[in-house]
C-alpha cells in the first residue's frame, strides 16, 4: 500500500489518537467520559461490537485501578 508523505503522516495520528483515546477508556473511564464524552462513546461503539456484553465500569481493569474513595 503506496500513502505519500501526508497519508502516513494523517495514518500516524490516527493511530496515536486511537491508542490514547482507548488508554483512556479502559484506565481511566469515569474521568474520560465526564472529559471527552463523544471519544468515550467512539470506543465503548467499538468495543461493544465485539462483545455486547462488555462494561467498562465492571470490568477487572476498572475494579484494580480504582481509587478507593
Amino acid at each position: 500500500l503506496y500513502m505519500n508523505r501526508t497519508q502516513r503522516e494523517l495514518y500516524r495520528a490516527a493511530k496515536e489518537y486511537w491508542a490514547d483515546i482507548c488508554a483512556g477508556y479502559f484506565f481511566f473511564p469515569e474521568r474520560f467520559q465526564k472529559r471527552w464524552p463523544a471519544d468515550f462513546n467512539l470506543v465503548d461503539e467499538q468495543v461493544h461490537l465485539n462483545d455486547r456484553s462488555f462494561d467498562v465500569f465492571h470490568s477487572q481493569r476498572y475494579e484494580f485501578m480504582k481509587v478507593p474513595e
